[in-house]
């Protein structure tokens, strides 16, 4: 079977269904699943020198005693909790780890310290969380409860309130009762001598004398937290679960983690990994708020640095960040606050290590978890099939390898990604930071392969386009709160464009809807993520390419189609603006107001009347014409050296009532009449009708120095986009928006002024342009055109000698006027014996 008969899902596995939890590594419910992580973890050469930074800082801690800290800095998406659970494995000597290919070369240069270690590793989801004091220490007891169940709880508590409470139950009910709620521990002699809890060994019940020394001692006293730690385990067990997120309810952070070290080397641990995700997020969230970002930012110092040494087992926290915390000082805080964030940030950035998970890690995965072929057949079969690509010519090849994007993807990345291209790769990191959680990366190309498996072939290619689609749908709302007024403006403008296009081609089955559709997808998304190297500078060539495949044509080029389509969509759209002529640069301006009410408004200002003076002052302006108002416009041109006056009139043809035959002759003798006809009419007429009038007039033996100028009809399209604009001239001539919007805020109809003056520039432009194909001196688009005179005979003549006058195609409408007029002169008027001046050498060379 030849290449171009297979389908991809014959050579590769694509899945039927797609499910929300697919790719979606959750560790707020503890490290599961371990060895099925493990077995899926890709291990690229920069993840594995990754994995050797993690271990030599775990390393660093493990044999100094010292607490350190690290940046795990990928962006969404480039799987930093897969990571951790992979880490954990390894920090924990899981045998699916140490057995792990590219991992094991890691673990060998670690295993004189490693092997035999335990590590606690706690994970932590921050949004939501009240402070980082809450957060940590809340986080580490409910951690430990989950794993040690039967372990003391950690004394991280504030706790004089509670041990209030419990010495009146205590008065109340009397000692030995008291201390028969209280869970065995070691003995009173046994914590002051090493400061511990004892998990294990010789218990005793509390004493009437050991409860009176514990209630009585002051905060931070080891027979004291022996008691908050019997409590919280036993009858004030409540006071834990109800303190969970009370920023006033736990020790300062630095005595805290002082407390959490010494617990975690009483249950066996020889060090701590704190997991902080989404800190970033979390910051920013709160940055309205400065003292409190100045606040938690400072206590982030203490993770490395304390007062409170006493850390019997390290602590490592590993912190999860998808940007520079210094990119939180800027236009969002203000103030005096700021020099001393700033300070802070710089101070942490010197202290804290970076563990990088690069976006150039994606393609491999891509290629292992999603793409891997089903054998060596198939293998040589998408290879075969990458020839289509590797045979486009260089422009489309650059912009499809986007080599400056965020994957940095070379020739054999693109190889390896197939059927997806490094430039849409690229797009998905740059908006994987707007996604919510739940639409990681790998399931959004997992999905879009699943949409084109029962149609995709061999040879083919996913195009840009289609990516919006599958981050725009489905039950949940797709983009977090930093793009959902763009992500939603987005939605209802192409819920718009999918109706306009449905109506225009009649199904979404047809090919020109669909690569329309993906066209108008491309603008979404460059609307959505500016910066990203592959959305800059959408031209038709550039759009097309990154849509590869999506238009077809021998005789087109593939950039100049999709020119020719976006502008008629720029026509109906204002959000669509262009930049430049010869090859413009198209982007799309989203905007939550809608202008259709408005234009509703003043629907009835679209009348006849209005069209007709609206082509009128076009064809003036490009006949080189100054309208004085009468019905007979007076123009001068230079013939034979000598100026000679000739005639304007614009008026139905065929309408005998409004243009008699009398209208036919020139009003002065010796001038020449030009009677212009306008591109439409009743809807029961058409041009051959004011054809056949000149006929008529012919045959009745009427002869003058008259020409008749005769356009087809606009189509229905074009003449929608006529009466739109007359709508758009209306509201901005004499500010009658502010009349008609006034129930907008002043900001908002600012706003909705340049959406309408766009597109009223837009409309201008581009129904100028179809004036010139209507009326034969421009090559005819069928979308513009409906009705059209008869055998493109557009100029008639009532001048016998002058029998079949002939536009010049290509040249201005003021141009082909000197011709047609030059023409009739030399005709009717003997020549004056002058030697020829440049008007007679000009018509010369015309008329040869």
């Amino acid at each position: 079977m030849s290449t171009n008969e297979l389908f991809l899902r014959d050579v590769i596995d694509i899945k039927e269904d797609v499910h929300a939890g697919d790719f979606k590594v959750e560790l707020t419910g503890g490290f599961t699943e371990t060895d099925a992580r493990v077995a899926e973890y890709v291990v690229t050469d920069q993840l594995k020198a990754a994995f050797g930074k993690a271990l030599g800082i775990v390393r660093a801690a493990a044999r100094g005693g010292n607490s350190h800290a690290a940046y795990l800095h990928g962006s969404f998406g480039s799987g930093k909790s897969h990571f951790l659970a992979v880490l954990h494995a390894v920090l924990n000597n899981v045998p699916t780890a140490r057995a792990k290919p590219r991992l094991q070369e890691v673990i060998a240069e670690h295993d004189d310290w490693l092997k035999g270690k335990r590590f606690l590793m706690v994970p932590y989801h921050l949004v939501g969380s009240t402070d980082l004091d809450s957060a940590l220490l809340g986080g580490y007891v409910a951690e430990v409860r989950r794993l040690h169940p039967d372990a003391p709880v950690p004394p991280v508590y504030r706790a004089d309130s509670m041990l209030a409470d419990a010495e009146r139950f205590r008065r109340a009910i009397g000692d030995a009762a008291f201390a028969e709620l209280l869970p065995v521990t070691g003995s009173a002699s046994e914590v002051v001598e090493d400061d511990l809890d004892v998990i294990d060994g010789a218990t005793t019940q509390w004493t009437p004398a050991e409860l009176h020394r514990a209630f009585s001692a002051h905060a931070g006293d080891p027979l004291r937290d022996r008691l908050v730690s019997a409590l919280l385990t036993g009858p004030m067990s409540s006071y834990a679960e109800g303190a969970r997120g009370d920023a006033q309810a736990f020790l300062p952070l630095e005595n805290g983690l002082a407390v959490i070290s010494r617990h975690a080397k009483s249950l066996g641990y020889d060090g701590i990994i704190l997991f902080l995700d989404e800190l970033i997020l979390w910051l920013q969230a709160h940055m309205s708020n400065r003292e409190k970002v100045n606040s938690e930012v400072s206590k982030l110092v203490k993770l490395i640095e304390s007062g409170d040494s006493a850390r019997p087992v390290p602590i490592v926290s590993l912190i999860s960040r998808q940007r520079d915390l210094s990119q939180l000082v800027g236009a969002d805080v203000v103030g005096a606050d700021v020099k001393n964030l700033e300070q802070q940030v710089e101070y942490l950035a010197g202290r804290f290590d970076v563990i990088s998970l690069e976006d150039r890690n994606l393609p491999e995965i891509i290629k292992e978890r999603i793409l891997k072929p089903k054998d060596q057949l198939a293998r040589a079969a998408l290879d075969d099939a990458f020839v289509t690509i590797e045979s486009s010519n260089s422009q489309v090849k650059d912009v499809l390898l986007d080599a400056h994007g965020a994957t940095h993807a070379d020739w054999s990345d693109f190889r390896a990604v197939y059927p997806l291209s490094p430039a849409l790769l690229n797009v998905l990191v740059a908006l994987s930071g707007a996604l919510q959680r739940e639409r990681t990366g790998l399931k959004l190309l997992q999905e879009m392969l699943r949409r084109r498996r029962a149609d995709i072939k061999l040879g083919e290619l996913i195009p840009l386009g289609d990516l919006w689609d599958v981050l725009s749908d489905g039950t949940g709302e797709a983009f977090t709160d930093r793009l959902k007024n763009e992500a939603e403006a987005a939605h209802t403008f192409h819920a718009k464009v999918r109706a306009h296009l449905l109506e225009k081609y009649g199904s979404e089955q047809s090919e020109k809807f669909i690569a329309d559709d993906r066209f108008v997808k491309t603008l979404l998304l460059a609307a959505l993520a500016p910066d990203v190297p592959a959305l800059k500078r959408l031209t038709g060539g550039r759009i097309a390419a990154l849509n590869h495949g999506s238009i077809r044509s021998r005789t087109v080029a593939p950039g100049s189609l999709v020119v020719t389509r976006l502008r008629e969509l720029q026509a109906e759209f204002g959000e669509i603006r262009s930049d430049g002529d010869q090859d413009p640069v198209f982007t799309l301006h989203l905007s939550d107001l809608d202008i259709e009410p408005l234009l509703d408004m003043v629907a009835d200002e679209d009348r006849t009347g209005a069209r007709r003076i609206w082509v009128k002052d076009q064809l003036w302006k490009a006949l080189g014409l100054k309208d004085s108002g009468a019905f007979v416009c007076e123009h001068e041109i230079v013939w034979q050296g000598t100026k000679r006056t000739v005639e304007f009139v614009f008026e139905n043809v065929r309408d005998t009532t409004q243009l008699s035959a009398d209208q036919f002759h020139p009003g002065v003798d010796g001038r020449v009449r030009f009677i212009l006809d306008y591109p439409f009419d009743d809807g029961q007429h058409y041009p051959n009708d004011d054809a056949q009038r000149v006929e008529m007039l012919r045959s009745e033996g009427l002869m003058a120095p008259t020409l008749i100028w005769l356009p087809s009809f606009f189509s229905e399209q074009k003449s929608a986009q006529l009466g739109r604009l007359i709508k758009i001239n209306y509201l901005l001539e004499r500010d009658r928006l502010d009349d008609y919007a006034g129930y907008l805020p002043s900001d908002d109809r600012v706003r909705v002024r340049h959406q309408l003056a766009a597109q009223r520039d837009t409309l201008t432009s581009q129904l100028t342009a179809t004036l010139a194909q209507l009326y034969g001196i421009a090559k005819v688009d069928e979308n513009s055109v409906s009705a059209e005179v008869s055998e493109g005979k557009h100029v008639l003549s009532l001048l016998p000698e002058y029998a079949r006058p002939q536009l010049q195609g290509g040249k201005s409408f003021q141009d082909n006027l000197q011709h047609l007029a030059a023409v009739s002169f030399t005709l009717f008027i003997p020549s004056t014996p002058t030697s020829p001046g440049p008007e007679t050498v000009r018509l010369s060379a015309w008329e040869s």
